[in-house]
């Protein structure tokens, strides 16, 4: 019997990339490969891991055990798609991910599986509309997602039962149909959305659901949805627009504003409400006067005059069918719970004192770029103050548009976020201050336009700040 382990890595294999699409889960890939082949587990491993003597199976949620390089050269693929066959680090995977396959019965059909079918926020299959299984289709029996004796010695089939989860590839000159067009493009989409969205997740691991700095509370009888989840369960496709991509079409997209700008060291007089949270400071207590401002603007009195709304939006996780407000209140309140928190926005009794800080706006503040060492204090606040109103009504106008599409779906999402504060600011990281990132054409009102017109691929509308109590930003 001849030794394998020896082969050189210009050893020929049969690898059928033709079988497969971007984005395709690595387990796909290597049962794909294991079927063509026929290699032993040990031989897989051989030519796969770093550790080949590693016992039991080779977790496929991360990278990091994996031998890429090789992947590459005996794959046939471009090291960026292999890199989307996988979801992480240990570190990301760790709780948020299925250990065992999780997939779409119709597409493991056709030979198709994405790796960001295995996040645990994730329920159905946006391309099929139908629940994800665990198990074997016939028998359901565990199916492991990792490279062990199960994918070596019956590889797309059931160890259990004998079932076999792809016909097609037993077939006379069986073969598999990638994905192509509006089918891998929607798969596409998902992905970036769903990477992006867990990705700044971790990022920001603070919770914000309770709106406190303190420890929540215990867990209520309905606890809350996660955000991904909701989308995944009312929408076809994710909200088609993010803040990056908005902005990158929109540069001509400058507010104005007339409001006083309050300069100088003591910016803000400190109130009663500050001294339970001493750790912000006047330029903090500046900015949330500037964003309860266009809060009350945006919603008014609405939320005092509709008590059973504002209770059933939380119990609901913060979602809504279209039919329980407008596209204008929606995308206020939208605006609102971003810049300061769910609690603060909609809790019975909102006053000054008893309502906690703008989280948002911290976020915000914690993201903008540094004073710089030349720059005196005073006319940096005021530039950190032109900085906010540019971003509130930017930020007003991203949740008009994403309104727009969700009353499209028939479901309101209204959770923070889906376009955060933190993010306009991270985007000025890379604008040496005091330069705005926003170009200089005359502007109009706001209120004046028709957003619900336009297109994805319009750039932003001009638009200025009211200043009339009451006056909308939303159109």
């Amino acid at each position: 019997m001849i030794e394998c382990f020896g082969r050189p890595r210009a050893w020929r294999y049969t690898t059928r990339s033709e079988w497969s699409t971007d984005g395709e889960s690595t387990w796909m890939r290597l049962a794909k490969f294991a079927l063509c082949n026929r290699l032993s587990v040990r031989e897989l491993m051989a030519l796969f891991a770093l550790d080949p003597e590693h016992a039991g199976g080779l977790g496929l949620l991360q990278a990091d055990a994996w031998d890429l390089p090789s992947l590459v050269s005996v794959l046939g693929t471009a090291a960026s798609t292999l890199h989307r066959g996988f979801l992480g680090g240990p570190r990301t995977v760790s709780s948020q991910c299925w250990t065992q396959l999780r997939y779409c019965d119709s597409c493991l059909a056709v030979g198709f599986h994405a790796a960001w079918f295995q996040w645990r926020v994730i329920e159905r299959c946006p391309l099929h509309d139908t629940a994800l299984c665990t198990g074997c289709t016939r028998c359901g029996a565990s199916i492991p997602y990792a490279l062990g004796t199960d994918m070596a010695s019956s590889p797309l089939a059931c160890v259990a039962c004998g079932a076999q989860w792809v016909d097609r590839l037993l077939r006379p000159a069986g073969t598999c149909t990638p994905l192509s067009g509006g089918a891998a493009r929607l798969m596409a989409r998902w992905e970036r959305y769903a990477g992006r969205a867990l990705a700044r997740e971790r990022e920001t691991p603070t919770p914000r659901l309770n709106g406190r700095f303190t420890a929540p509370h215990p867990p209520a009888a309905t606890p809350w949805v996660h955000v991904l989840t909701l989308m995944n369960r009312h929408y076809d496709a994710p909200p088609p627009y993010c803040t990056a991509e908005l902005l990158a079409c929109g540069r001509g997209f400058t507010p104005h504003s007339t409001l006083a700008v309050p300069c100088g060291n003591d910016l803000a007089p400190p109130t009663k409400r500050d001294l339970r949270w001493p750790h912000f400071d006047g330029l903090f207590r500046a900015c949330e006067v500037q964003v309860l401002q266009m809060r009350h603007d945006l919603l008014g009195e609405r939320l005092d005059r509709a008590p059973r709304l504002r209770r059933r939006l939380l119990a609901n996780s913060l979602a809504a069918p279209e039919h329980w407000l407008d596209p204008r209140t929606a995308a206020a309140l939208g605006w609102a719970i971003a810049w300061t928190t769910a609690t603060g926005t909609l809790a019975a009794g909102r006053d000054e004192l008893g309502s906690p800080p703008a989280l948002g706006l911290a976020a915000w503040l914690a993201r903008i770029p540094l004073r710089p060492a030349n720059m005196r204090r005073a006319p940096w606040h005021a530039l950190v103050l032109e900085w906010l109103r540019e971003d509130m009504v930017l930020s007003a106008w991203l949740w008009s548009r994403l309104a727009a599409f969700m009353r499209a779906k028939g479901y309101y999402v209204l959770r923070a976020s889906i376009s955060h504060p933190e993010e306009l600011a991270g985007l000025r990281q890379a604008i040496p201050p005091p330069s705005g990132i926003f170009t200089s054409i005359p502007a109009k009102s706001l209120s004046a336009m028709d957003l619900s017109t336009r297109t994805s691929r319009d750039p932003p509308p001009v638009a200025t700040l009211p200043t009339q109590p009451g006056q909308l930003y939303f159109v």
